[in-house]
């Protein structure tokens, strides 16, 4: 204790002063608490206890409620930002951060994401195409923070991409879902693909949408017919009935009510151990009606042929390739006549809307069946050049042979 000056003593008569470590401590009561801060030296916890005595002369035992570090702590803040009510600081940065938890870095980070989309099962196909985009983004980067990446940095990488405009899109698609899920996560407050649009990359050209001529599709139906009969209900379905090639490729002949000529497709199938497996792409159930009247003989005559436990049988991508031809290779239809070279991009369904709309100039009837949200989207991915409707009518006229 100082004798250089008298120091005011508390209830118990003493100066609670005491050495702690290599500082001192000072231990005093306020707001209903103990108190112990602690000081490097003795002068230091003396003007405090002087203080505190002050304090409490001059306002009460409020006065002891009184923290200099804080006070000092909230100049420093007002100093900052000297327009700003730090009550309003508070809750903005309690809004920035509650909640949030320290995240893994970039590596681990997609190896989590893409088991997690292997979990829920999406499908292969999708997982295959985040795997191969964000395992190359990721390259030298595995140990980065996630919050170390900007929009710049990501954009710039995808532009020097040497990859078509649609493949840049594609992969800018997969970033947007990686770090979309790290928000989620709590990961992230922001996705730094949020401020990334698709106009910011190379224009992606307008592909031309290939159909097949009536003339084509006799021929290729009837080749179908002779060489390969398993094969003719996955083609009429999405020739005639205009299903997705993937909805084909998992089409149960019980969702056909040949009595009442209605397709109905499922969003979602379950096996007996409740076990979920997508029917349409929309994941909502569809009940097609009206279809054209000739995919009903087709369906029906080669329904035994090409029934595969409750499946339609579908060709394996081999027999595809044989069918339809590869960009290297022509394919069996190449042979007709007319011949079918090169085999066009979702040839089927695109004929089955174009053809359709030639008849009914209609898009939102065309709609309902090819199971479109609007007319602009039918219009702009599916439809290629109409015909008269006369004409198309004769697509509607392709029966089997024997039929």
């Amino acid at each position: 204790m100082s004798k250089s000056r008298q120091l005011p003593l508390n209830r118990h008569g003493k100066v609670p002063i005491t050495p702690h470590g290599e500082g001192y401590m000072l231990s005093y009561f306020a707001d209903g608490k103990r108190k112990r801060p602690t000081f490097k030296t003795k002068k230091a916890a003396e003007d405090e206890w002087i203080r505190l005595n002050k304090a409490q002369k001059q306002h009460g035992v409020e006065g002891l409620k009184f923290d200099k570090a804080l006070y000092d702590e909230a100049r420093e803040a007002k100093r900052i930002a000297p327009d700003v009510d730090l009550r309003d600081m508070a809750y903005f940065w309690r809004e920035a951060h509650t909640g949030y938890v320290t995240a893994p870095r970039l590596g681990d980070a997609v190896e989590t994401f893409l088991t997690d989309k292997n979990q829920i099962k999406r499908s292969k196909s999708h997982v295959k195409t985040l795997k191969t985009h964000l395992r190359s983004f990721k390259v030298d980067r595995e140990e980065r923070e996630l919050s170390s990446f900007s929009d710049v940095e990501i954009l710039n990488w995808t532009r020097d991409l040497e990859l078509h405009p649609r493949t840049q899109a594609n992969y800018l698609d997969s970033f947007s879902n990686f770090f979309n899920w790290c928000v989620r996560r709590k990961w992230l407050k922001i996705a730094p693909t949020v401020s990334i649009d698709e106009s910011d990359l190379p224009t992606i050209p307008s592909s031309p949408k290939g159909t097949l001529s009536i003339a084509q599709c006799a021929a290729m139906m009837h080749w179908l017919e002779e060489h390969r009969p398993y094969f003719v209900p996955w083609h009429a379905l999405q020739l005639f009935a205009g299903i997705r090639r993937a909805e084909a490729d998992r089409f149960l002949w019980e969702w056909i009510d040949f009595k009442r000529k209605v397709i109905t497709i499922p969003g979602w199938v379950f096996d007996e151990e409740g076990n979920a497996t997508q029917g349409t792409k929309t994941q909502d159930d569809w009940a097609l009606h009206g279809l054209p009247d000739n995919v009903w003989p087709w369906l029906k005559k080669y329904k035994d042929a090409a029934n595969n436990d409750g499946k339609v049988r579908k060709p394996s991508s081999k027999a595809i390739e044989r069918l339809h031809g590869t960009k290297d290779k022509p394919g069996h239809f190449a042979k007709l006549e007319p011949s079918i070279d090169p085999w066009p991009s979702n040839a089927m369904r695109h004929t089955f809307c174009t053809i359709l709309m030639s008849i009914h100039e209609s898009a939102d009837k065309v709609a309902t069946w090819s199971r479109h949200k609007s007319a602009k989207q039918l219009w702009n991915s599916y439809v290629a050049m109409l015909i008269a409707p006369k004409e198309a009518k004769k697509f509607t006229k392709i029966l089997p042979k024997a039929a």
